[in-house]
């Protein structure tokens, strides 16, 4: 949480563009729908995190959900959100406006759970440059 939620605060668009922003407060959003399984508010915050590094780096993403968009869909969310540096299961302590704050679109399928082992990303991030 704190990772995005830090990004999120990122003052240049340079470096955090609007659309990645806007895959960070899906991804934030979407994890107060499911608080009472830690697990998937785990994998759900994973997921976004996997997104954003691939996002960032213009790969293609390893997971899709339709609550994580991408591109324009992403844009939408870009200025809805700000960070906070504390999990919560209540949109109005990270959203400008939560009574006009439109959930992600969520196809209710299971998000894949297990040990963060089981689904390590393809390939290190980090390429020494």
């Amino acid at each position: 949480w704190s990772v995005l939620s830090t990004l999120l605060e990122s003052s240049s668009t340079a470096i955090i563009p609007d659309s990645i922003k806007g895959v960070i407060c899906a991804g934030l959003l979407h994890s107060t729908t499911n608080q009472e399984d830690e697990l998937v508010i785990a994998w759900t915050l994973r997921y976004t995190l996997d997104a954003v590094m691939a996002d960032l780096l213009n790969e293609n993403r390893t997971s899709t959900f339709s609550w994580l968009p991408n591109n324009d869909g992403a844009l939408f969310y870009a200025d809805k959100c700000f960070g906070i540096t504390s999990i919560t299961n209540d949109p109005s302590f990270f959203t400008f406006d939560v009574n006009n704050i439109t959930m992600p679109l969520d196809d209710f399928n299971e998000i894949p759970v297990g040990p963060m082992s089981e689904n390590p990303p393809k390939r290190p991030y980090y390429r020494g440059y």
